[in-house]
């Protein structure tokens, strides 16, 4: 059986073969670690050397954009005219949906709509677009946030029901012209009001002599104002054309001499003093009354169509010589 001393021997050997473990242990991490760096370093060196050689071969210089690689880059078949332009008082909102469609459908790259897009302005607004640093033009996005900003003063709110309520029909304004101008500013309503109470405002915006046949009538629908404005015109026409032709009669039945005025009258004891001290003084001038017409409501062109399509009139041809 071992003694107590045998047993500390033991134990004490131990701890010496422990610690000499851990020793061996240490060293053998060290030269792993330290072969391993060394290899890296060396491949490391080996890839810069070889970086250096291939960027001394391939060094990159920035091209100048030029107008023959833009035009590479159009489609064959691109014209500006097809482009949109944009006046100095349109709302730019529209412009840029409307140029970015275009573009879309004849397809352009998107990269190429910064250099694009001043040929989509007049001139004035090209001005403004050359003066602008490059940074503010660089990109697409670049390009629309400097032209929303420059011209968003042009966005104005949406039309409103008030502009129908204040849009009177001139005093010499034909009906259709007046129903198609109507009609270009309801369009803009982003909420029109029902068809009913449009046609209520359009006849309350109507001159009198279209008013006062249509005001006391049930309608509900612009179809059928349309048809009854059109019948009015035509008999205001037709009555403004009788008119015309019974004055110009009258004036011909006045200026023709009647029988008695044109008997000779040989007798001298009829004359009278006054008519001789007349034909001694100074010719008085005579003056034309200003002729007073009835308004047609339309244009010339417009009536003469109008009456020539009814046969009311027809143009007067050319005369053979006799």
């Amino acid at each position: 059986m071992a003694t107590k001393e045998d047993i500390e021997n033991l134990n004490r050997t131990i701890e010496r073969l422990s610690d000499m473990m851990q020793t061996l242990t240490t060293r053998v991490s060290t030269v792993e670690q330290d072969n391993q760096n060394n290899v890296t370093t060396a491949a490391m060196d080996k890839i810069k050397e070889q970086m250096s050689k291939i960027s001394e071969e391939f060094t990159y210089v920035e091209q100048p954009v030029t107008s023959s690689s833009i035009r590479e880059k159009l489609p064959e078949k691109f014209s500006t005219a097809d482009i949109p332009k944009f006046k100095p008082t349109d709302n730019p909102l529209f412009h840029l949906k409307a140029f970015s469609a275009t573009m879309a459908l004849k397809g352009v790259d998107v990269t190429l709509f910064p250099t694009v897009f001043p040929l989509s302005l007049e001139h004035a607004c090209q001005q403004w677009f050359y003066s602008l640093e490059s940074k503010h033009v660089a990109t697409w996005e670049d390009v629309a946030e400097s032209f929303m900003n420059r011209y968003k003063c042009n966005i104005q709110a949406k039309t409103s029901e008030r502009e129908l309520s204040i849009l009177k029909q001139k005093e010499n304004e034909g009906f259709t012209t007046y129903l198609s101008r109507w009609r270009e500013t309801a369009a803009l309503l982003v909420d029109p009001p029902k068809e009913k109470e449009m046609v209520r405002l359009f006849i309350a915006n109507l001159t009198h002599k279209y008013k006062q046949h249509l005001k006391f009538l049930p309608l509900s629908t612009f179809e059928t104002v349309y048809d009854i404005g059109i019948n009015i015109e035509d008999e205001l026409m037709k009555s403004v054309g009788s008119n015309n032709n019974n004055s110009t009669w009258k004036n011909k039945k006045n200026d023709t001499p009647s029988s008695s005025s044109s008997k000779p009258n040989n007798a001298t004891n009829n004359i009278n003093i006054n008519d001789v001290l007349a034909l001694n003084a100074p010719p008085q001038r005579f003056q034309r009354q200003r002729r007073v017409y009835t308004p047609l409501g339309m244009t010339y062109d417009a009536a003469y169509e109008r009456l020539h399509s009814e046969g009311l009139i027809m143009p007067i041809g050319p005369f053979l010589e006799p």
